[in-house]
């Protein structure tokens, strides 16, 4: 086994997509000062390529196509521009928008059509989970020409999108289904697991450079299931190329397979703990 110390807790690995070379994000909470510290690093196999200090812990990053959107334990949204050179690689901020309202904790993102080529020059939706239990829904939008520059936009919202007797419980993932765009799927810390669909485009107004307001709509609530898991469903990801299949990960140390048209009953359970012995 090796071994990379990365001097804070590493809470998220995003592999960058070319050679071996691989981004971790750290967090770590200073007790003493009340204040949470981050650094994104950039390794290739053993090597470190590259570090930049943020200004709050890193709970999560996705990257897709150059580009690197990370969430912030202070409830803020970043994208970076990845720029690789010879052997190097370098992080240029982009665009970054931090919670309208107290959401406390960012705690996971996903990206719409990260598979795809064209990922940021079509309309590119961005999930966010938050710890007072709310799915956030921000729109990219590219710069038009060399004079302007890109911009993050929130479209859509649900508040306590994960509660338990009338209390906010954190929702620890959320992700989009990448073979429609318009549906995603979050847990949280209230076992429950839950299917969203996104309003259509029809419906969401959209801004100009000059006129930031927008109305920001909801989502369509479509399935939910609150049997299977034990405790807070903390990971999840989409088959990438089975449109119908998508796994959860609990805090129960189960692993469920689940058939997107059937959320009664998950097609497979996989206990990932430790065997008891007897």
């Amino acid at each position: 086994m090796i071994e990379i110390n990365t001097k804070l807790h590493a809470c998220s690995i995003e592999s960058l997509g070319v050679d071996g070379i691989y981004a971790c994000g750290t967090y770590e909470l200073n007790e003493t000062e009340g204040v949470r510290l981050g650094e994104i690093v950039i390794f290739k196999g053993l090597e470190k390529l590259y570090s930049v200090s943020c200004p709050s812990g890193i709970l999560d990053m996705k990257y897709s196509h150059g580009k690197l959107c990370i969430v912030l334990s202070t409830g803020c949204l970043t994208i970076y521009d990845v720029v690789f050179g010879d052997n190097t690689v370098e992080l240029n901020l982009l665009t970054s928008i931090d919670a309208e309202d107290d959401e406390g904790l960012f705690l996971s993102l996903d990206i719409d059509c990260r598979m795809n080529a064209d990922c940021w020059v079509v309309d590119t939706n961005i999930a966010v989970s938050t710890q007072m239990g709310s799915i956030l829904i921000y729109r990219y939008i590219p710069a038009v020409d060399t004079t302007s520059t890109c911009r993050l936009q929130l479209r859509n919202r649900v508040e306590s999108a994960h509660n338990m007797l009338k209390e906010n419980m954190p929702a620890w993932i959320v992700f989009f289904d990448p073979h429609t765009k318009n549906r995603l799927v979050s847990g949280g810390d209230d076992c429950i697991l839950r299917m969203w669909d996104l309003p259509c485009k029809g419906n969401i107004e959209e801004s100009t450079e000059e006129e930031e307001e927008v109305e920001v709509a909801s989502l369509h609530h479509i399935g939910k299931n609150s049997k299977s898991h034990t405790a807070g469903v903390t990971s999840g990801q989409w088959h990438p190329t089975i449109s119908d299949i998508f796994a959860t990960g609990s805090y129960d140390e189960y692993v469920r397979v689940w058939d997107q048209g059937n959320l009664a009953k998950p097609l497979l359970e996989i206990h990932t703990g430790r065997l008891s012995c007897y």
